[in-house]
């Protein structure tokens, strides 16, 4: 079993909630980004990104904590399939 999937102390069920936070803070801001492109336009929007590489990488950032999800449910099942690669 994964270490992250165990809340058995108050540190850890902190992280727990301080990571459920982050993935609904990144989903938040991913929406209002996506309202932006369909109030500014696709090209506007790339244009704007290009003058401001942080907000790519901050973007960027908040899609890979939403992908961390997915992979950590993929390792809660992990240990029923024994081999899986």
């Amino acid at each position: 079993m994964c270490i992250f999937h165990t809340y058995d102390s108050n540190q850890k069920r902190a992280r727990g909630v301080g990571e459920a936070i982050l993935v609904v803070w990144s989903l938040i801001y991913l929406v209002s980004a996506a309202k932006e492109i369909s109030h500014m336009g696709i090209r506007l929007f790339w244009r704007t990104l290009a003058l401001c590489p942080s907000r790519i990488m901050f973007l960027f950032a908040c899609f890979l904590c939403l992908l961390a999800v997915p992979f950590r449910l993929v390792n809660i099942f992990n240990r029923y399939v024994r081999d899986f690669p």
